[in-house]
């Protein structure tokens, strides 16, 4: 069709030429041709216009010189390349012969062939020896298309087909995920519409709660089956309030309620977090203030939360609303040891631990002991004698006072007696106990039936204020009825008004009967509650015979006046030369400044104006004492007795005791204690004969007595027969109410 295309085109060229040469070269106006002239005598001349080489000017200024055929009567040669098909041609398209794959440079018909590089006949691509199966143009130099089986560029595959869901997809591309067609093995494939957060993720597999990646419609998505964890097996997170205990929540009630057990942050209620927790708080001020109205523990300051709190100055005690943060401790221990003479000897059962604050020291003990010689018993803090921290001398054995214990050994048993203030004491914690000594022979210490009492008080200077003298002299008196001063015992201190206790702790002996007791500005303490007359035998006596005796006496002075009063210790004597003190022995008066407010008491005194309250005695039977009665609202629950009374004409190997009751009953028992003997108490005998005075002397602190108003009063019992009691010196029972630290 190409070849039929190029003739016509030839034959075109040709008629337009013989009409030119027809029409330019022959001047006949009738255009007719010389009858005798054909094509075959036809020749061609060319002149030119003008001999100048321009052209005519008629013939405009576009004109150019126009070749002028005439004719010769031969035709011209043909010319290949001139677009004129001539003889011997096949065919001419001028510049494009050779080149267009129809014509050759020789205008002789091309043959069309594939491969050439030359586009020609009913070819739709010749890419030369670039056609190929795998190539733009194919070896039929038809375009490569995808389905027609050949792999071309810019496929992936060709499967001679434009099929989906086979090898090769129907653009020809390789089937994936990814390409929008579900293929084998795929869930789904949305093309570009993929995504590990759509529903068909990036590895064509539908979305689904548990594969570990976020869907549509997914909270969370942590690729487990736990659903106690940050993330639900619904794909939901955890949501405090859901009710259900994952992740890092503590609790979850499934509601917004703060003042239950569970906050709505699902951590525990807890004290400090802001909120009341209903039945377990009273309070809760979301700090760490144990000053203010609501304390750590989640409620208001008390006296007994174990903290400082409020207006406390230290753990449950000082401030306006708790008691003194100086108290007592008391130790009691049962038993009996034996000790040598000579030197001190650290009684065993003795020791036990206390927490100071430090200061002053008040330690008291009542021991019964019998045998030996002369003896004396004194308290240690960590096994040194409690006046080293004071640098106090120890070189006189009879420092801390005097006993004669051997008169009728082995049963003349005495009650050591001693009141001392030990100063610089560091705060802490210390071993305090006994240690004792005598002058000869062996010294039972203690009964295995009777209870030792080892008491240590604090002071806290404030509303808790103690005052001593210590004398280291002595002075000797002759039989007189004047109380005579004891050298050097004057002490001398600024009362603020209200009730005073006063104890006298002085050695005195080898004289007749004898006794000593406090003065204040020269004379005998007064009293609204009793009142001594400077007259013999006020203050009780003892019988001093050819020994030593240690006199202890204590009692509650009532409604003394707020000024500076000076105290001290005079003593008297019926025969003899009585010897009060010695250098080196240390009679000591304490004054102990009483809160009113803060301690509660009751005192029962016996003025002595009666006769005896147990004349003639009978053995064994407890007898009342019936002026010893003192009443007492108790609020610690513990209560501090001290008994004093003089009693006389204890037979032989006889013994007295004292014992406090409430209707009847020993203050013991009633406290949950067992009674199993009569010298539970301890026991005392007089000294030397039938005949002779003794003074009963005796503290102890009762632990669990019941809050409320009670009546405390005094019996007292001999082991013999036709013994006295009560009538000489006023006797008291002084019963307070008092906060104990520790009953060990």
């Amino acid at each position: 069709m190409t070849t039929s295309l190029n003739k016509m085109n030839s034959l075109v060229y040709v008629a337009i030429a013989v009409a030119a040469i027809g029409l330019n070269g022959c001047g006949d106006s009738d255009g007719d041709t010389d009858s005798t002239t054909g094509m075959d005598t036809t020749t061609t001349t060319t002149t030119e216009a003008a001999t100048t080489g321009t052209s005519d000017a008629s013939a405009g200024p576009d004109s150019e010189a126009t070749e002028v055929t005439a004719t010769t009567g031969e035709p011209p040669p043909p010319v290949c390349g001139d677009m004129m098909l001539g003889e011997g041609e096949e065919c001419d398209n001028g510049d494009q012969n050779g080149l267009d794959g129809l014509c050759t440079e020789d205008c002789l018909e091309a043959e069309v062939m594939c491969g050439d590089g030359i586009l020609a006949g009913d070819e739709q691509c010749d890419d030369g020896s670039n056609n190929g199966p795998d190539q733009a143009c194919t070896e039929e130099c038809q375009p490569n298309v995808c389905g027609d089986g050949f792999q071309g560029p810019g496929e992936d595959c060709d499967d001679g087909n434009l099929d989906d869901g086979d090898s090769c997809n129907g653009d020809c591309t390789l089937p994936g995920c990814g390409d929008g067609i579900v293929q084998d093995g795929e869930d789904c494939d949305l093309g570009d519409g993929n995504g590990d957060d759509q529903a068909c993720t990036l590895a064509c597999e539908n979305a689904e709660c548990g594969d570990n990646l976020v869907g549509p419609g997914e909270g969370c998505d942590d690729g487990n089956d736990v659903d106690d964890d940050a993330c639900s097996n619904d794909c939901v997170p955890a949501t405090c309030g859901d009710g259900v205990l994952q992740g890092a929540e503590e609790c979850d009630d499934g509601n917004a309620e703060n003042n239950d057990e569970c906050l709505d942050t699902c951590a525990p209620a807890s004290c400090g977090d802001g909120y009341v927790w209903e039945g377990m708080e009273t309070c809760d001020d979301a700090n760490a203030d144990n000053a203010d109205e609501c304390t750590t523990e989640c409620m208001p300051p008390s006296c007994d939360d174990g903290i400082l709190s409020g207006m406390e100055e230290d753990v449950d005690c000082g401030g306006p609303d708790c008691n003194s943060c100086y108290g007592l401790y008391q130790h009691r221990w049962k038993g009996q040891q034996v000790i040598n003479s000579g030197i001190w000897t650290k009684i065993d059962a003795a020791d036990a631990t206390i927490d100071t604050r430090g200061g002053p020291l008040e330690i008291e003990l009542n021991i019964p002991i019998v045998g030996g010689g002369d003896s004396a018993c004194r308290p240690t803090i960590d096994g040194e004698w409690a006046g080293a921290a004071q640098m106090l001398p120890d070189s006189n054995p009879w420092h801390e006072g005097r006993e004669r214990t051997n008169w009728n050994n082995p049963n003349g048993f005495r009650l050591w007696k001693r009141a001392r203030v030990y100063y610089d004491i560091e705060a802490g914690e210390h071993v305090v106990g006994v240690e004792c000594r005598t002058s000869s022979g062996m010294l039972n210490v203690g009964r295995p039936e009777s209870t030792s009492v080892l008491i240590t008080r604090e002071y806290d200077g404030v509303t808790n204020k103690v005052y001593q003298k210590v004398v280291l002299t002595g002075t000797n008196t002759a039989s007189t009825d004047p109380y005579v001063k004891l050298a050097g015992s004057e002490l001398t201190f600024v009362h603020d008004g209200g009730d005073i206790e006063v104890s006298v702790n002085v050695s005195i002996g080898q004289g007749g009967h004898a006794a000593c007791i406090p003065f204040m500005d020269g004379q005998p303490i007064p009293s609204s509650a009793q009142n001594y007359a400077n007259a013999r035998w006020s203050g009780g006596l003892e019988s001093t015979y050819s020994s030593w005796v240690h006199w202890s006496h204590s009692r509650v002075y009532k409604n003394i006046t707020a000024q500076t009063h000076t105290f001290d210790i005079r003593c008297h004597n019926d025969a003899n030369t009585l010897r009060i003190n010695e250098a080196d022995m240390a009679a000591v008066l304490i004054a102990r400044d009483l809160d009113d407010n803060a301690e509660v008491y009751g005192q029962g005194i016996d003025n002595h104006n009666n006769g005896w309250n147990v004349n003639n005695g009978l053995d064994s039977f407890w007898y009342d004492m019936d002026n010893y009665s003192a009443t007492v609202s108790v609020t610690h629950g513990n209560l501090d007795v001290m008994e004093w009374m003089t009693y006389y004409h204890v037979n032989g190997g006889a013994w007295v005791t004292c014992r406090p009751v409430i209707e009847g009953q020993w203050l013991g028992t009633y406290a949950g204690l067992n009674f199993t003997s009569n010298e539970e108490e301890g026991v005392a005998h007089q000294q030397a004969s039938n005949g002779h005075y003794s003074t009963w002397y005796r503290r102890r602190v009762y632990t669990d007595i019941p809050q409320g108003d009670h009546v405390v009063s005094l019996q007292c019992l001999s082991s013999g027969d036709n013994w006295w009691a009560s009538a000489h010196g006023q006797g008291s029972l002084t019963v307070r109410d008092v906060q104990l630290i520790g009953d060990i």
